[in-house]
């Protein structure tokens, strides 16, 4: 037999064939239907010559190492589970994300056929996206079955079940079931699971296959995911495998939820993939005068059983976009679907400590000119969430002028109210109040401000309680909130113009000059993605050990630097859930009605960090703080007379700098005075460096 057998899958297969007659699993006058001596033989050798002998037809080239990865978990989950050991959570599910072309259905097909083999009684649910799918698979499976190699290895999978009366029970596209007692249904989310359960059997393997489909929309998506979570799955058992294999076909697929973790359907699995069909693949646009079309010039598949000829036509039918997509998984070619196309996690988000490197401060400096958003909601589902952040420009002398900073980035549980949220964001600002005694934190002084006055003892009616609160907060809050944002520089404070109430709250109560804002649809988008634009050419100014400069950052905290592996966006909270979104934030897609193509805007899932940031971006109002004049004589002084160098001087030689730096300065706040003109102050040079003539 095939050499490579490798001796684990020997003795795997040994172990499954002297514990086919243990513990009465199956009696010796069920063997006879179920399976033939040179079938037990077969088995010993694994899974190799098991399929190459079964399956010749299928099976004409070697496997690659992805398809030893299924196959060497099909069997020795098949081992484990004929020794009644118990299986490991992540070892019921497979995903194999493998490229168009790789044989993902012809494997899945014939661990379908070896669950009836090796199993004897197991029962398959094949579950595509259509039902008329589903029965294509199925029917495969049949014709499989059909084989003299089946027939003359098991012969209880070769014939139809018969009842009592003689009859067929289950030899057609909607129902396959064998005379040795296994059966397999095919099953469409377009359909459901309606009548997939035979004979109060429960499934012993659920095969996903073919489920995403290009067209799917978000809504689409999600309602494929509930289905497999709350009808298809719970169909099995606590030991029913499951099988996924499929190509990721778009970003926002269901696979891809899935594999990414965005969604937390079958968290427990072992994964294969995402592999790909070509190592090193060179596409070259032919524009001949026959037209204009891609071909593959070079190219190196991982897969000896690829078929190359069916490649080169679906590139030549498809186009490059999905031929990249199916064969390589690469969806850089759906960029242009994303609302912020410029974005990128590894270039735009930095470290407190990136920022400390550079600034020499892990705060944001007191001068800058910051700003502040906040786009209101009462819920926190996987799409939208109640969220606020403040934005910073880098001043004109800075170590990296006019750079745009994003951070304090908080999002909300869902029915937080605008006390809390306005609470949340004054900690933001700082600890304590800045009050010209001791100072005290935030809460400390809500807690006495309420013990002050009292209102509990005197109030049993609640709303009018949290009014009487809210009176009592309003006296007391904003005297300690303007002047701390008017030392920390905020220029603009805007919201969702539709949260009139809440605003009220933020500047009656709390002392947050929140300003309503509409930016329409899209307004300011354009603006974003100009500052998200990445130079990959130039060296990133946070990051040098990686390339890719920009002009806007988000500022994390060290700790969350790294994204979670678990990226449900209903489980992400702050920084986390701006990143999420940003890379998440799509276009709906354009139509071509009778008046021509009709383009929409942004939709109306994971933007509310990007709606925050739209009210103010949309006018232009976020820009640098000017420089004082001080500041503006620093920048025109010679290297040798600025501060900084004459501070690392030796203390002899400071002396004579810091007289030649008098002088220069002399004669800037001169010239300053002379471009007045008579309206001005007048100036007095002490130095009188110029001669009177």
């Amino acid at each position: 037999m095939n050499e490579r057998v490798t001796e684990l899958a020997r003795r795997q297969a040994r172990a499954l064939r002297a514990l086919d007659l243990l513990d009465g699993y199956l009696s010796p006058n069920d063997l006879s239907s179920l399976k033939t001596t040179p079938a037990r033989e077969l088995e010993a050798w694994g899974y190799e010559s098991w399929l190459y002998t079964l399956g010749s037809r299928t099976f004409t080239h070697p496997l690659s190492s992805f398809h030893h990865q299924l196959w060497d978990w099909y069997w020795s989950i098949r081992l484990k589970i004929f020794r009644r050991e118990p299986l490991a959570p992540d070892e019921l599910a497979f995903l194999a994300v493998w490229f168009r072309g790789g044989g993902k259905s012809s494997n899945v097909e014939w661990c379908c056929i070896a669950e009836g083999g090796l199993v004897g009684d197991g029962f398959v649910m094949y579950v595509c996206d259509t039902e008329k799918q589903a029965k294509k698979h199925v029917l495969s499976i049949r014709d499989r079955l059909d084989s003299r190699e089946i027939a003359h290895y098991y012969p209880g999978l070769a014939n139809p079940r018969v009842d009592k009366h003689g009859y067929q029970v289950g030899w057609r596209q909607d129902y396959l079931a064998t005379a040795s007692g296994w059966g397999i249904v095919p099953v469409g989310l377009d359909q459901g699971i309606r009548g997939g359960r035979q004979r109060d059997m429960r499934f012993t393997m659920i095969v996903l296959d073919d489920i995403d489909s290009h067209e799917d929309t978000p809504a689409a998506v999600e309602k494929k995911l509930d289905l497999i979570a709350r009808s298809i799955l719970p169909a099995g058992t606590s030991d029913t495998l499951v099988l996924f294999p499929q190509n990721l076909i778009h970003e926002n697929s269901v696979l891809n939820q899935i594999l990414t973790r965005r969604s937390d359907v079958l968290s427990e699995r072992t994964v294969s993939g995402p592999v790909s069909a070509f190592a090193e693949l060179d596409l070259q646009l032919d524009e001949s005068s026959t037209g204009r079309k891609w071909a593959i010039r070079s190219c190196v598949p991982v897969w000896p059983g690829m078929d190359l000829t069916d490649a080169r036509k679906y590139l030549g039918k498809f186009g490059r976009r999905a031929f990249l997509a199916e064969y390589q998984h690469e969806f850089n070619q759906d960029k242009e679907v994303r609302v912020l196309v410029n974005y990128d996690d590894k270039v735009h988000v930095i470290r407190r400590s990136d920022f400390a490197r550079v600034f020499g401060t892990r705060a944001v400096p007191a001068g800058w000119n910051k700003y502040a958003f906040h786009d209101w909601s009462k819920t926190k589902t996987q799409y939208h969430a109640n969220v606020c952040g403040k934005v910073a420009v880098s001043s004109q002398n800075s170590p990296l002028p006019g750079r745009i900073f994003l951070f304090d980035l908080m999002s909300f549980e869902a029915n937080t109210q605008a006390d809390d949220v306005a609470l949340r964001f004054l900690k933001s600002l700082t600890a304590n109040t800045a009050s010209s005694r001791d100072a005290v934190a935030w809460d400390e002084l809500v807690k006495a401000s309420m013990s002050r006055a009292g209102l509990e003892r005197f109030m049993a009616d609640t709303t009018r309680l949290i009014e009487a609160r809210r009176e009592v907060l309003a006296r007391v809050i904003p005297q300690y909130v303007c002047p701390l944002l008017q030392v920390q520089n905020f220029r603009k404070l805007r919201m969702s113009h539709e949260a009139k109430t809440e605003r009220q709250i933020y500047r009656n109560i709390y002392g947050l000059p929140f300003e309503a804002s509409n930016p329409g649809e899209d307004g300011g988008v354009e603006w974003l993605n100009h500052y998200m634009q990445v130079d990959a050419t130039a060296a990133h100014p946070f990051l040098p050990e990686q390339q890719g400069n920009t002009w806007m950052f988000i500022v994390v905290e060290d700790d969350k630097y790294p994204f979670p592996e678990s990226a449900t966006p209903d489980a992400l909270h702050d920084s986390d859930l701006a990143r999420f979104q940003f890379k998440h934030w799509r276009n709906r897609a354009p139509k071509l009605t009778e008046a021509g193509l009709v383009e929409y805007g942004p939709m109306k899932l994971n933007d509310d960090f990007g709606n925050g940031l739209m009210m103010l971006f949309h006018d232009h109002i976020v820009r640098a703080a000017p420089l004082t004049a001080e500041e503006r004589r620093e920048v025109l002084m010679p290297d040798s007379a600025r501060l900084a160098t004459i501070q690392e001087l030796p203390p002899a030689e400071q002396g004579r700098a810091f007289a030649s730096r008098d002088f220069l300065l002399a004669r800037l706040r001169a010239a300053e005075a002379k471009e007045a003109g008579p309206r001005a102050t007048p100036f007095v040079n002490k130095f009188s460096f110029m001669k009177k003539r």
